[in-house]
């Protein structure tokens, strides 16, 4: 649960009206697994549920070339299998599920304001399942349209050269899915090996076309191109 303090100096609720069918006794910021779980499982003991999720049901699951960990469900598969998995179990126990991002969080006198800008939800009660965000290098030039954080937006034609800085679990993942498109890979690694786990070492091993570069420190992004 969300633990807010009844008043932040300087942090006024700007919420001056809320329709009565927008009260819920709980609200759930974000539907990847934990979030689907979380507002499925509420519903199920009785509870009132509005889920919020800004993108799509899933998280950075929706992106995973393969789930491994993931009880219920075969080895390997892709993890567009996940999502397809989450949204069968909310059909048994549906939450109010809104497609809208939070701009704020607001505390009552009963409870809280989700402000979704223009508009609010009053729940009871928070539950935060907003899951991970990519880690920036905060280096100059990493907004530059050619810097991404997810293989999907990556648009090179194919033996192009991509560079994935980074040997974790979500970096491999995403350098591997890249090579099975037809992509060459360099990944950039700080330390001497890459983190990721030992599935994913192990298909990396086999991958043509992919190089694992350790030392690396990057320091800025320049276009090429001027």
């Amino acid at each position: 649960m969300v633990r807010i303090p009844p008043h932040v100096p300087g942090l006024d609720n700007p919420v001056k009206q809320r329709p009565e069918d927008e009260k819920y006794d709980i609200g759930v910021i974000g539907l990847g697994p934990a979030g689907v779980t979380a507002a499925c499982e509420l519903v199920r003991y009785g509870y009132s549920v509005v889920a919020i999720e800004k993108e799509t049901i899933g998280g950075l699951i929706h992106y995973a070339r393969a789930v491994d960990n993931f009880p219920g469900i075969s080895p390997s598969s892709p993890g567009q299998v996940v999502v397809d998995m989450l949204w069968q179990h909310m059909g048994g126990f549906p939450p109010k599920v809104v497609n809208a991002e939070v701009t704020g969080i607001y505390t009552t006198g009963s409870g809280y304001d989700i402000s979704l800008g223009e508009s609010a939800i009053t729940v009871k009660s928070i539950i935060l399942a907003t899951g991970t965000i990519p880690d920036r290098l905060e280096v100059p030039g990493e907004d530059l349209p050619w810097v991404h954080h997810i293989w999907t937006d990556v648009d090179v034609g194919e033996d192009a050269l991509v560079a994935v800085i980074g040997g974790g679990d979500v970096a491999a993942d995403q350098a591997l899915s890249l090579n099975e498109n037809g992509k060459q890979i360099l990944m950039m690694l700080k330390s001497g090996v890459p983190r990721c786990n030992l599935v994913l070492q192990s298909d990396m091993e086999v991958m043509e076309d992919f190089i694992i570069a350790s030392g690396i420190d990057v320091l800025r992004f320049e276009d090429r191109n001027g």
